[in-house]
């Protein structure tokens, strides 16, 4: 005979598997003996045989299981949803008739019970001795009870709401999830995937780069039992438990923060996508309460991240928003919603302590240690700056490490998998990442001039390489140097370009933008500015919010329209109109950025907009030297001029600004395509008649 080899050892799930069917299996047979037992005290023959085990058998195998000390899925059923014995008893009966037909039979000899269901009144009879025993066996049935609560069993034609509705006589079943997880099945509700994952709680307190102080209060708030998810009364499950509303811009560190409470108490997580959830309309009550009750099952912490239904305006999600907080206030662990600004109500569940943080990017010095954690040695080329980043771009840790990867990403596509991460493959990913952020107030700006592309005399140009080099070296003065302690607001800086059409305005902002590697928005006043009340000033804060967290460059074109004079009140659209420049005020002065505004009529400005600006830089008129240097900045080397072109006649023939210029310079180049043949002198003129007549200018005459 060959030799037989030996099974495995049977893996821990297996193990687990067996004892679950065995628990139920014991509960099941004496279950059978109770409904056969109040079948036959009311004088009806129960149909079929009864179990070949008597019930002190069953009940001393079960304590015998039980007492082992073993992972029973019935017994972490209980503890996570704070069932009693009871409870369960009333479970098992719909659960038994979900597995077994015997049961099934059995229910139906009672002629209370129509469709072969259990009902309440029936649970009552066979769980309740007396009168008061049968009232506990009710309140199971309620609706806070833990197993309505936690949508463990579903009752049938009971409706809550209508008073000549009869709980006694409603029928319930037990949920196909909870019957899954009684026979073992642990793996997530297919349905709850998708909208939420379980995951591993990977964060712990050394891994936050936050205040050492806010750190401290919220480990003392947990260490002291507010994050406890178990009641020490009988095992029961709280009603308590922390829930923490964590708010700041992407990347921040809003799911660190949550997940570093779950880590504290040995929880998993399940993030759950609250913009995903929120699309369900009428459903999402059903799916919240699945989620919420995996989470329970599976032991995990909830946490609502992508929480953009939930940000204040007019688009928030109230009632979404008011589901989200009756569901947690009943849930008994510690929950956590990531929001991306701080809520402008009071929060006041009855049964949780809440704790708000509001998280600010973090310092550079920070950053750069989150640059040293994030970036993988092996696969970056020598040389890179951290701190160059760190004070570039104004990112938490999750944005650091979401560049870093579409750094990764970017080198692998485009050079290679032995490719390792360069300067540019960082700075193209910060600058598209600061992109997605901005919403649909601004435009982003290619700047595509440099310094020397801009001419301009030589003293605007000596204020624009100053303005340059403020802010390339603000992090010292602020944060090396400490002035960022004694400067409350004012931080960032605000510059006023004025000066007639077309002299260059527009150019300074880009050559400022290249020349520090930002990103350059362009306002969308069309957009932002609105007839009805209070909504200008909610467009205008989402532009200063957008921007601050993407640590770009605002540009504020015609800016005289928005930061006009205040006036006198004579009407309400006055004092509406005043009160947007205030609020303007106080967004320019508090905003740590770079704003750059551009008027053609300076004297427009409010003067207290005036008080607070930086740097007032005027562009005058280009003299004609200047006028022949910025017609020769805009052909390009491979242009087909011809040799006969002089830039110093049309300079002096045609008094406009490099704006005009540049539009007659590509409307002749359309002529030379047009005829296959060289730029002329002719087109050029021709070009510059038409366009001066077109903004109504008069034409200078020549011999």
């Amino acid at each position: 005979m060959s030799k037989v080899d030996p099974l495995p050892p049977a893996s821990d799930d297996e193990t687990r598997r067996r004892d679950d069917e065995a628990w139920l299996e014991l509960s099941l047979d004496r279950l059978d003996h109770l409904i056969r037992g109040e079948l036959s005290a009311k004088g009806i023959k129960a149909p079929g045989e009864a179990p070949k085990r008597k019930l002190p058998a069953i009940d001393k195998a079960l304590t015998k299981l039980v007492g082992s000390g073993r992972e029973l899925a019935a017994r972490i059923l209980a503890e996570r949803c704070g069932l009693t014995d009871l409870d369960l008893d009333v479970l098992l009966l719909a659960v038994a008739v979900e597995l077994d037909q015997r049961f099934a039979r059995l229910v139906a000899a009672f002629d209370s019970v129509p469709e072969n269901r259990p009902t309440a009144a029936l649970a009552m009879g066979l769980l309740g001795e007396d009168l008061a025993g049968r009232l506990r066996v009710r309140r199971r049935f309620e609706g806070d009870a833990p197993l309505r609560r936690f949508d463990l069993i579903r009752l049938g034609t009971y409706d809550e709401a209508k008073e000549d509705s009869s709980l006694a006589d409603s029928e319930y079943l037990a949920a196909a999830r909870v019957v899954d997880f009684l026979l073992g099945r642990r793996e997530m509700d297919s349905y709850v995937r998708i909208y939420a994952r379980l995951a591993p709680a990977s964060v712990t307190w050394d891994d936050l780069h936050m205040p050492k102080a806010r750190l401290d209060a919220l480990r003392g708030l947990l260490e002291a039992g507010g994050g406890r998810w178990w009641d020490d009364r009988g095992g029961a499950a709280s009603e308590g438990g922390l829930l923490l509303l964590v708010s700041g811009g992407g990347g921040s560190g809003r799911q660190a923060l949550a997940e570093a409470v779950a880590s504290h108490h040995g929880l998993d997580v399940i993030l759950v996508s609250t913009r995903l959830l929120c699309t369900e309309g009428t459903g999402f009550k059903l799916y919240l309460n699945r989620i919420l009750r995996e989470a329970a099952l599976q032991g995990a912490m909830p946490i609502f991240v992508d929480s953009r239904p939930f940000i204040p305006g007019d688009d928030f999600d109230t009632d979404g928003f008011s589901l989200l907080l009756s569901a947690l206030e009943l849930f008994p662990g510690p929950a956590a919603i990531c929001l991306e600004k701080p809520l402008a109500f009071e929060v006041f569940p009855l049964n949780k302590l809440i704790y708000r943080v509001d998280l600010e990017p973090p310092a550079a010095p920070f950053r750069q240690e989150l640059w040293v954690e994030a970036l993988p040695e092996a696969g970056v080329e020598e040389g890179i700056d951290v701190y160059h980043f760190a004070k570039l771009f104004n990112f938490g840790g999750g944005g650091i490490r979401e560049m870093v990867r579409e750094a990764a990403n970017r080198a692998l596509t485009q050079r290679g998998p032995e490719a390792r991460i360069s300067h540019d493959d960082l700075m193209t990913a910060g600058r598209e990442i600061q992109a997605r952020r901005m919403g649909t107030y601004t435009r982003k700006v290619v700047p595509r001039v440099s310094l020397d592309d801009l001419i301009v005399p030589e003293r605007t140009k000596r204020t624009i390489r100053e303005i340059i080099q403020t802010i390339r070296f603000r992090h010292i003065v602020y944060t090396d140097w400490g002035f960022g302690e004694k400067v409350a607001t004012g931080k960032g800086l605000c510059a006023l370009f004025s000066g007639p059409p077309g002299t260059g305005k527009s150019m300074a902002a880009q050559v400022i933008a290249l020349e520090l590697g930002m990103n350059l928005f362009r306002v969308n006043l069309a957009r932002v500015v609105s007839k009805y009340i209070g909504e200008t000033e909610e467009n205008l804060a989402k532009v200063f919010d957008e921007a601050k967290e993407s640590h770009s460059i605002l540009l504020f074109d015609e800016a005289d329209s928005l930061f006009a004079k205040r006036t006198k009140v004579k009407s309400a659209q006055d004092r509406y109109a005043n009160l947007e420049v205030n609020f303007l005020l106080q967004e320019v002065e508090a905003f740590e950025g770079m704003v750059v505004l551009t008027s053609n009529l300076e004297s427009m400005i409010d003067k207290a907009f005036k008080r607070r600006l930086n740097y007032r830089v005027f562009f005058p008129f280009p003299t004609v030297s200047e006028r022949a240097q910025i017609w020769q900045r805009h052909i390009p080397p491979r242009a087909p001029v011809g040799p006969d072109v002089d830039f110093s006649t049309l300079a002096e023939d045609f008094e406009f600004a490099g704006g005009y210029i540049k539009n007659a310079v590509v409307r002749a180049a359309q002529w030379a395509a047009e005829s296959q043949g060289l730029i002329t002198t002719e087109m050029f003129a021709k070009a510059a008649e038409l366009e001066m007549a077109e903004t109504g200018r008069l034409v200078k005459e020549t011999d």
